[in-house]
């Protein structure tokens, strides 16, 4: 993913331009602790899926809070995920500092989803 691929995401998604660089990040590097929950949803996971499972989607949009309104967060958090699963499916395994790790295990328990 180069900064070409970020614009046409920007372009795309316009409810992306509330998504700070810090952000993004964290998207990101959720998304890959997240991805050994989502293969459960794959038949073939050498392909990431069209959208979150529901789950996943919530554990997301609870472990970042971008916007107050829930349902407009759900909707950014679904737009990053359409704009940039093929970098997070991409994207190695991730060694997640504590931080991390409690900020994912917080909002991933109630769904028996934990690191």
């Amino acid at each position: 993913m180069n900064l070409r691929d970020v614009a046409a995401a920007l372009e795309a998604h316009p409810i992306l331009e509330h998504l700070s660089i810090y952000h993004f990040f964290q998207f990101m590097r959720l998304c890959c602790l997240a991805k050994p929950a989502i293969y459960l949803y794959q038949r073939d996971i050498s392909h990431p899926p069209l959208e979150l499972p529901s789950d996943v989607l919530t554990i997301l949009s609870h472990a970042i809070p971008v916007v107050a309104d829930s349902h407009q967060n759900i909707a950014l958090i679904s737009a990053c995920w359409d704009a940039f699963k093929m970098a997070v499916w991409c994207y190695g395994e991730i060694i997640a500092d504590e931080k991390e790790m409690n900020l994912f295990n917080t909002h991933a328990l109630p769904f028996n989803i934990c690191k």
